[in-house]
């Protein structure tokens, strides 16, 4: 027998989000001002969709009363700056996966010197989060 889920009506908090949008958009931008103007309309996208990721899990959780519009957007901003993208997974064994060459220190990483983050946002040296395998 199929089951169908019946959807949620969740209007309330998209109206949350949507109220908080444009000071997100400020803080994005503001963050990549030194970007080209492509490149910094990508990571501004992808601010914004990290922030409304993060907001609909809290919505989820019950704990929208934890969403500040600059906190959702410092953490978009480091997770663009981390290469970590919506919807992607990380592989640190790919070797065209910007995540592998920052972990491994690959020649291709030089591509990226554009997203590099300011002092405080910088990833711990010792590589967290960079799968460690025999291979490299």
């Amino acid at each position: 027998m199929i089951c169908i889920a019946e959807r949620q009506h969740s209007s309330a908090w998209h109206a949350g989000f949507l109220a908080m949008l444009p000071r997100i958009q400020k803080n994005a931008r503001f963050a990549f001002r030194n970007l080209p103007p492509e490149e910094r309309e990508e990571a501004v996208a992808e601010v914004l969709a990290n922030a409304w990721r993060a907001y609909a899990r809290l919505a989820e959780l019950g704990r929208l009363n934890l969403a500040y519009p600059t906190v959702l957007a410092r953490y978009g901003i480091v997770r663009v700056y981390d290469g970590r993208r919506v919807g992607n997974r990380l592989s640190g064994d790919e070797v065209l996966s910007a995540h592998a060459q920052s972990c491994h220190s690959w020649i291709g990483a030089d591509r990226h010197r554009a997203f590099a983050a300011p002092s405080f946002l910088q990833p711990d040296p010792a590589g967290i989060g960079c799968r460690e395998s025999g291979l490299f």
